[in-house]
């Protein structure tokens, strides 16, 4: 074992895919705490979380950081539009080459950076900043708690909440907004995309604790997994194929059903024979997982099924509007996230992705 994990860590290695120097790991660390000031300086009652590939230990060199900053605040003083839309985006673009940018944003902060490389607002079913700083780049999310005396208890000055935390922010904010009009089938409820970006990291904090003490094999599985996909071109969710979020949830199943198998190869050959198959198998790691009181009080609303991720994609693709996307309301593949609410975070998979990557699974047999 020792012989197999040396040479791929050396072939990973050598396409900055495995460690990171130590002194290039202290610039990274040196670069998060400089976006963390920057935000803080912004907003002081902020907290910066940081996802993704970072929380896995799985950075590499082509990986972007995945960030949420949560914002409590206090809606008989102001409504979140105003903290997403004056405070955090801004009315004014940044002109990168004479830095201007009107306002006091965390958009035009960032502006006036001149570590900032570029700049991007996007306002979808989310709302975030895409930034290249110092040679990194960022994303970065942002939700907005209301705020109460039970939010303002739970949360810490600094980084990582664990499961018990987060989902008591989760409740909270289910309550507060309103769980029948959060999970109403309206991609355009912004609101609704904050508290999914509260439970994609509520799955990447949960897929490390179902792991327990197999984080090592798993990082390891983890970063030649994500090597291979880029190398056969059928990694990245927004181009329908594999993103970070499946490849962690399907490596993470295959681990817990053989916890005392840490022979990458058997593993890599067990990932490739099970996720090849003509149906891909339906994943899903919450039900291993004993829910808590709250979650069964919401449990028709934030549980995932087969009939809501129909209609959701039916409005995704505005079926009305194009019958020819009649197509992709089919549920291809389903990987739910240990997360509440559940996702599919193979949503984004289609017909024509999906024999892609079948055909490659096959061919890495």
């Amino acid at each position: 074992m020792e012989v197999e994990q040396g040479t791929l860590i050396d072939v990973l290695n050598e396409n900055g895919y495995y460690e990171i120097e130590s002194f290039e790991k202290n610039k990274i660390e040196g670069i998060i705490e400089q976006i963390k000031g920057i935000i803080n300086f912004w907003k002081n009652n902020s907290i910066l979380l940081i996802g993704g590939s970072y929380l896995f230990e799985g950075y590499s060199q082509k990986s972007d950081i995945d960030c949420v900053i949560l914002i409590p605040y206090n809606p008989k003083i102001i409504n979140w539009e105003t903290i997403i839309f004056q405070e955090f985006f801004g009315q004014s673009e940044c002109n990168m080459e004479t830095r201007k940018c009107e306002g006091w944003s965390l958009y035009c902060i960032f502006c006036w950076d001149s570590s900032t490389e570029s700049l991007l607002k996007i306002k979808s079913n989310v709302f975030l900043i895409k930034l290249f700083f110092s040679g990194l780049e960022f994303d970065l999310n942002i939700v907005t708690l209301p705020w109460n005396e039970e939010i303002n208890n739970l949360m810490p000055k600094y980084g990582h909440l664990n499961i018990n935390i987060i989902d008591n922010i989760i409740e909270r904010f289910l309550k507060e907004i309103g769980v029948d009009s959060l999970m109403a089938n309206k991609w355009a409820d912004r609101r609704k995309g904050m508290l999914l970006v509260l439970s994609g990291y509520r799955a990447n904090v949960q897929v490390i604790n179902l792991l327990g003490h197999s984080t090592t094999i798993f990082r390891l599985v983890l970063m030649t997994m994500k090597f291979w996909f880029q190398n056969h071109s059928i990694y990245g969710g927004k181009f329908g194929f594999i993103n970070g979020t499946t490849l962690a949830i399907l490596i993470c199943n295959i681990i817990l059903k053989n916890p005392h198998n840490n022979s990458i190869i058997k593993i890599f050959k067990e990932f490739m024979e099970i996720y090849s198959q003509i149906n891909f198998p339906q994943i899903n790691l919450n039900k291993t997982i004993i829910k808590q009181k709250w979650i069964t009080e919401f449990d028709e609303k934030i549980i995932w099924n087969s009939e809501k991720e129909i209609s959701d994609r039916k409005e995704h693709f505005k079926l009305n509007l194009n019958p020819e996307m009649e197509k992709h309301t089919k549920i291809i593949w389903a990987v739910i996230t240990p997360s509440f609410p559940e996702q599919n975070a193979a949503f984004n998979i289609n017909q024509s992705t999906a024999t892609i990557i079948r055909h490659e699974l096959i061919e890495g047999i």
